[in-house]
């Protein structure tokens, strides 16, 4: 689970983000920063956002990873 920090200027898709949970949805203990438009060195892009989810839903302040 990420909070968007920055959208990207061309691809509103590809925004930056702060991974606040690991797949599991545990919480990181530091978050990281990942560019969702960036690619690795097979060219292929590691992270993309799936779904939007509700913070309400989660019990999430997005506000406090900004």
């Amino acid at each position: 689970m990420a909070v968007v920090t920055a959208e990207h200027p061309t691809d509103p898709f590809r925004p930056q983000v702060k991974i606040i949970a690991d797949a599991s949805g545990a919480p990181l203990e530091a978050p990281l920063l990942a560019n969702t438009w960036e690619r690795d060195s097979r060219g292929e892009h590691p992270h993309a956002v799936v779904e939007a989810v509700d913070p309400e839903s989660t019990d999430i302040d997005p506000l406090t990873f900004l």
